[in-house]
């Protein structure tokens, strides 16, 4: 069984990702982080991505055992976990050794699990990994070690950066050291 690749449409229109369900993460289901409680994966994969769920369970078991088998693709910027979280420090290492067997396509990789990246700082250099700050409306987020950015959600306009257009900005893919703030949804 091979790695079942999402085709966005919305703000992810034209990238490609590596998924697993929040359905399913331990994490997911047992954390009362802030922002999870808006969890936005969770309301679109209930409404729209139903037929999805099945391909992210599928991939949560493929990456919490070593992979023998690595997609290889040529897309310019790839996204890993644009749903679910990483459970395991082998997930983790999976993204960061998909991410060297595509050397010429830059990665980005979000998420909240700062304990598991600082006790693997080292990550490809085609490879962002953005913490998600699990506050609302932090007035002052710092990027935890390990990490190349942090993307924050807001409950106003103020200070928002993110155009929501993310093939045509790139910035989180392509630049390091963001600050990155969005409207939380």
């Amino acid at each position: 069984m091979s790695l079942f690749i999402t085709h966005h449409r919305g703000k992810l229109q034209g990238i490609r990702s590596i998924n697993v369900s929040p359905t399913t993460s331990i994490f997911c289901q047992h954390t009362a982080l802030p922002i999870c409680r808006k969890c936005y994966a969770k309301r679109i994969l209930k409404t729209y991505g139903k037929k999805g769920i099945p391909h992210y369970e599928a991939n949560a078991e493929l990456l919490k055992s070593p992979l023998r088998k690595f997609p290889h693709y040529k897309d310019a910027i790839f996204r890993f976990d644009s749903f679910g979280e990483i459970d395991t420090a082998e997930q983790l290492q999976n993204f960061y050794d998909i991410a060297a067997q595509n050397p010429n396509t830059r990665h980005a990789l979000w998420t909240k699990r700062a304990d598991l990246v600082a006790a693997n700082l080292i990550h490809p250099t085609n490879l962002n990994v953005i913490y998600g700050d699990p506050m609302i409306d932090n007035p002052s987020p710092q990027i935890p070690p390990g990490f190349d950015s942090i993307f924050s959600v807001f409950s106003t306009d103020d200070g928002v950066n993110c155009p929501k257009k993310c093939n045509s900005c790139r910035k989180c893919y392509e630049q390091r050291r963001l600050f990155i703030r969005e409207k939380v949804k």
